[in-house]
């Protein structure tokens, strides 16, 4: 049986939900990540992480925000739906992050 500092450490890190990238795949703690929801036919940027609905995440790198938000990996992502805005987003989430995105 665990003891002590090692219990609480295990504790710990189960409470922590993880998400995978869309992108990258790569798992990473939630809070580590940034998330989008689809409202009506826009897609969202989602700050709080409370919208209700489906969310997609994202890693907050420019390698990921640009691969996924160019246009085919996002529309596979959600089902080849018609989404509105993917440029408002990408200025969302350059604001978000502090990335300087080249023109």
């Amino acid at each position: 049986m665990i003891q002590g500092p090692e219990r609480q450490a295990k504790r710990e890190a189960k409470t922590t939900p993880e998400r995978m990238c869309i992108c990258c795949r790569q798992r990473r703690g939630k809070p580590a990540l940034l998330r989008m929801v689809i409202n009506d036919k826009c897609l969202v940027f989602d700050r709080q992480q409370r919208i209700g609905g489906r969310g997609y995440y994202i890693c907050p790198d420019l390698t990921c925000i640009e691969k996924c938000l160019n246009g085919k990996k996002i529309k596979k992502v959600v089902n080849n739906k018609d989404l509105e805005d993917l440029v408002a987003l990408k200025e969302i989430m350059k604001r978000e992050v502090g990335i300087k995105w080249p023109k």
